[in-house]
């Protein structure tokens, strides 16, 4: 008898209301706790444990709120980047983004709710070589602290929370990519994304174009790469758009290049990319429209010889040969730590040490993983930047015509141009000594787009007629 009401309650706690109710009653007890505490903690005027309670207070809600409304703040993460100048003081130097800490929160929510639930990932050939890096992160992490050169100088005495805060930024930052990737898993909410990208890339165009100084929209990084491929790609791709419409994207585009390539050409970064993915879009679109796009980049390369010939003597001139001396340097100390690196933000510290007036930052973020992670992060780099690659050109092949067929030529075309741009800077990867971690905001934009490869693959793995009509009608 015993026995049977043992498994009576057991039965009624497993049915949901019983379990809700029990929840409601518990934070409510904790709540009325937190409150009698809170009183007598101002009775006896201890300011700082109480603003501290109060911190923890607000914190709970915030974390029930947001695990109520999970996906719909996973769908915040484009507008965060792009539009949200919000920034939290760290004490470092080096201020939170609004991005990064809502990345960090929905991870760790979505970590624990793994954790009771069961560990599962949609389905996607990323998946490995997205994990294989974050954990490589990790062992590097571990690797530079045990393998450290025992005279380096720690000039703060605070250099591995710099290195703890540098290896979250970059665990985070996948985590972007896959947080997408499993729940936004809808054509509608893929077009929002894309939409966020396009209207506030084109605003900042504009107020760019108007002499306007903005301080909303986040104009850096990678930015007009991900106004243009997704804008070209509609372009040249997406059946049903409209003749005016295809007019207004060749205004935008030109008007875009105006600003990155004429007016700022010195900031290569700001429209090699974006004008290395014109070229690589329209390779995965069409061969032969691929033909005749290198055919006008020759000419026009031919045409505008003595703009390239300008803007690379005044690169030089503003001291972008240097780099061959930062990576020369860079060099001497990957000799010595080729495995697993330096960990993350680890060949600051050498550079302090052993080359104290040169200490700069390679501004290259193929440079930036070797130091980092040796080579060993660099190979699991590749696999997962070539990964993407073909899933993206799969993808293309499977999804008919239209939105997401379209969408995976701007992803695609758009990575291999980002990967590329690596290069150039630190625009996928934000190194702790140059961006700071505020450049999370910024670098964030290639993982967000990535991550739309898993979203696409969930779309076309359920039943075609969601996908078969045409999603932009203009």
């Amino acid at each position: 008898m015993r026995w049977r009401s043992a498994a009576h309650l057991h039965t009624l706690w497993h049915r949901h209301d019983l379990r809700s109710t029990a929840i409601v009653g518990l934070v409510v007890l904790a709540l009325a706790g937190m409150s009698v505490l809170l009183g007598a903690l101002i009775g006896k005027r201890l300011t700082l444990p109480a603003l501290g309670l109060i911190g923890l207070v607000a914190l709970v809600l915030v974390v029930v709120v947001v695990n109520t409304y999970f996906r719909w703040f996973v769908l915040l993460l484009p507008l965060t980047a792009m539009a949200m100048p919000i920034e939290v003081p760290s004490g470092t130097g080096s201020p939170l983004p609004v991005s990064l800490l809502l990345v960090l929160l929905l991870t760790g929510i979505w970590v624990i709710s793994m954790y009771v639930r069961g560990w599962r990932l949609a389905p996607s050939p990323l998946n490995r070589p997205l994990l294989a890096l974050c954990a490589v992160m990790v062992i590097a992490f571990i690797w530079g602290r045990l393998w450290r050169d025992p005279g380096l100088i720690d000039w703060n005495n605070r250099f591995i929370v710099v290195q703890i805060a540098s290896l979250l930024t970059y665990i985070v930052s996948v985590s972007a990519a896959l947080l997408i990737g499993n729940f936004a898993t809808t054509v509608r909410q893929l077009q929002y994304i894309v939409g966020v990208f396009i209207v506030c890339g084109c605003l900042m165009v504009f107020a760019k174009f108007i002499g306007y100084r903005q301080s909303i929209f986040t104009m850096r990084g990678l930015w007009s790469l991900w106004l243009v491929a997704p804008l070209f790609s509609i372009l040249i791709a997406q059946p049903c758009v409209r003749l005016r419409w295809r007019v207004l994207i060749v205004i935008l585009l030109l008007l875009t290049f105006h600003e990155v390539m004429i007016v700022d050409s010195l900031w290569l970064s700001g429209w090699l990319p974006a004008l290395a993915s014109l070229f690589t879009i329209t390779f995965f679109c069409s061969r032969k429209l691929f033909v005749a796009v290198a055919l006008i980049g020759v000419i026009g390369g031919v045409l505008g010889y003595g703009f390239f010939e300008s803007v690379s003597k005044a690169n030089a001139e503003e001291g972008g040969l240097e780099r061959i001396t930062m990576w020369e340097q860079n060099f001497e100390i990957i000799r010595n730590h080729w495995l697993l690196g330096t960990g993350p933000a680890g060949y600051s510290s050498y550079y302090r040490t052993y080359y104290f007036y040169s200490a700069r930052s390679t501004h290259n973020n193929i440079f930036d993983i070797v130091a980092q992670f040796g080579l060993v992060g660099i190979i699991v780099w590749c696999w997962m930047a070539l990964v993407a690659v073909w899933e993206g050109w799969s993808l293309s092949r499977r999804a008919p015509p239209g939105f997401l067929r379209t969408l995976t030529y701007a992803i695609t075309g758009g990575w291999v141009a980002a990967n590329a741009s690596m290069m150039l800077g630190d625009w996928l990867l934000p190194f702790a000594y140059n961006q700071t971690i505020t450049g999370y905001k910024w670098t964030v934009f290639s993982w967000i787009f990535l991550g739309m490869l898993i979203s696409i693959r969930q779309i076309l793995d359920r039943t075609p007629v969601e996908v078969s009509r045409c999603t932009i009608d203009a």
